[in-house]
């Protein structure tokens, strides 16, 4: 079978790589809460925890090409993220638990914001 996307032109793979990351971005706004639509349109300033939780999202969603190009664009919430997290790490104040927690309610909260039918059933198991 043959890939109409398939090249090995930089350029071009470029091209197909930004379109892919474009689709993944527009379905994740279709998807998530009013709030989180202006995080990431910028109509709103983004905190290092609403880019833990929406770079979560986007994991569990398996948006991984928008995930990568949204951790990039927002370097300075990465590593500032980072920074806490070495921090928890060596100060031995991570806890499992509570971040597991906090993983649920996450889950919960973009769940109950979706529509009920069928697009919340299928993806309630992405999130299992």
């Amino acid at each position: 079978m043959y890939d109409d996307n398939f090249t090995t032109d930089p350029e071009e793979f470029q091209k197909i790589k930004e379109l892919q990351i474009e689709k993944e971005k527009i379905l994740f706004l279709a998807l998530c809460s009013e709030s989180d639509s202006k995080l990431i349109l910028n109509e709103e300033k983004m905190t290092v925890r609403d880019f833990e939780r929406i770079t979560y999202l986007l994991q569990q969603l398996g948006l991984h090409n928008y995930c990568a190009a949204f951790g990039i664009r927002h370097s300075d919430l990465l590593k500032e993220l980072g920074k806490q997290i070495e921090y928890d790490i060596l100060n031995d104040t991570a806890d499992a638990d509570t971040e597991m927690f906090l993983r649920k309610h996450w889950d919960d909260a973009f769940l109950s914001q979706l529509p009920k039918g069928k697009i919340r059933t299928y993806l309630k198991k992405l999130f299992e």
